[in-house]
């Protein structure tokens, strides 16, 4: 069966991995493309939205005792550069399991779903051969757990690559914690040092959600297939 994807291209040549998904991955096709375009774009705001907030850190560090400002930047400077690899990293992840949900060579969903039916069809010999390997694979399908195991294989690793993005958020806190010694040196109303710590943590909370909500709709579109 060669994992459902013939080595020939005669004219009776089926490749059963490609048919299998057209359906969904033509439907899914501009869901896919929306959410890649719109992937640079949360980013962005979500990066102008702490930044602000990281130079208002600065100034306001700034007003109290110019020294402090260098060294806050620094650190602003470190989180903005770890801030790109994360994205990159991000964007490279999503990119990655588009291919894999859409696509039918040895490393897509479909093919790691289909393996065990493959392998079983191999097996037949005798003149109904086809016939019986074609019953076997419309079996798989028909009993509805080809499409619950890639979807299974999706979710899980897009929930790998959020997990990377939580990356910001620990960073974000890393931070944090590194200006904490200008803060103690500098500002002797321990209330106001927590408010302004909160402060920047609730911001990057609202701006995760807003990413978990466009893949929620991609999940969403998914669980209809």
């Amino acid at each position: 069966m060669y994992n459902g994807n013939p080595p020939g291209r005669g004219p009776h040549a089926v490749n059963w991995n490609r048919d299998l998904i057209w359906k969904m991955r033509t439907d899914l096709k501009y869901q896919w493309k929306l959410f890649e375009e719109e992937i640079p774009t949360i980013f962005e705001k979500l990066m102008q939205r702490l930044k602000n907030n990281l130079d208002k850190l600065e100034l306001h560090l700034g007003g109290l005792d110019p020294k402090s400002v260098e060294g806050t930047r620094v650190h602003t400077q470190d989180f903005e550069h770890m801030y790109s690899r994360i994205q990159r990293e991000f964007e490279n992840g999503v990119r990655s399991i588009h291919g894999r949900a859409s696509e039918s060579d040895s490393q897509s969903y479909v093919v790691q779903e289909m393996i065990p039916t493959y392998d079983a069809a191999s097996e037949i010999s005798g003149p109904e051969k086809a016939t019986q390997q074609r019953t076997i694979i419309q079996g798989k399908i028909k009993d509805g757990t080809l499409f619950d195991g890639i979807l299974r294989h999706l979710i899980s690793d897009m929930e790998e690559q959020f997990e990377t993005f939580h990356k910001v958020k620990d960073f974000l806190y890393e931070t944090v914690d590194s200006v904490r010694e200008n803060f103690d040196m500098i500002m002797s109303d321990a209330e106001e040092k927590q408010k302004a710590e909160e402060r920047l943590k609730k911001q990057l909370a609202d701006e995760v959600q807003q990413l978990l909500g466009k893949y929620q709709e991609i999940r969403f579109s998914m669980l209809k297939f």
